[in-house]
């Protein structure tokens, strides 16, 4: 349970990391819980595996915290669904996650090509930008690693970063790879 009073706005760095590609889902259309699931399903699931229990959860949880609103669309032969639409303040939360680079490497995984899928899908012009930003904060936290492994007082150390470090360049180039592809676009 969530310890925001109803309908107060979300702080961004609590949201669950699986809100934001639900929230990119309906902000293509107004769609009920089994719709956005199969999106997500069929177009992320290799990378971001959500059942459809996890998306329903995620979806109340979302229309309390003033994200979602849902109006009960009849249906001749099947039980009233909910339809979920997008507040002002869901997509305030999703423009400021789509547009920003991913700060930390443990999530890159799951959160940059969900973003990038969102901002080639929706908003063409921000997938350049969104690699751009990546590779420039990516650069950055190498630099921070190279100076924390010059301070570095044991091999492991050393080991774990240089680690780290090889894997921030790996990224990097991966990002460099995209940005071509996406000026060939």
């Amino acid at each position: 349970m969530s310890s925001r009073p109803p309908n107060a706005p979300p702080d961004p760095k609590r949201l669950n990391a699986a809100e934001y590609p639900v929230l990119a889902v309906l902000n293509m259309a107004p769609a009920h819980g089994y719709d956005v699931w199969r999106y997500l399903d069929e177009n992320l699931g290799g990378i971001w595996n959500l059942g459809r229990s996890q998306v329903y959860a995620l979806l109340s949880q979302m229309e309390r915290d003033g994200l979602l609103r849902h109006e009960r669309v009849e249906q001749s032969t099947f039980p009233t669904r909910k339809v979920f639409h997008l507040t002002d303040e869901g997509r305030r939360v999703l423009e400021g996650w789509i547009s920003s680079p991913v700060h930390h490497l443990r999530d890159f995984r799951l959160e940059f090509p969900a973003k990038l899928h969102f901002a080639r899908t929706h908003i063409p012009e921000l997938a350049s930008k969104l690699i751009r930003q990546q590779v420039r904060t990516c650069r950055n936290q190498k630099d921070r690693l190279e100076a924390a492994r010059a301070r570095c007082k044991t091999e492991i150390e050393r080991n774990v970063l240089a680690y780290r470090i090889n894997i921030v360049d790996a990224t990097v180039r991966w990002l460099e790879g995209l940005a071509d592809e996406t000026r060939i676009r």
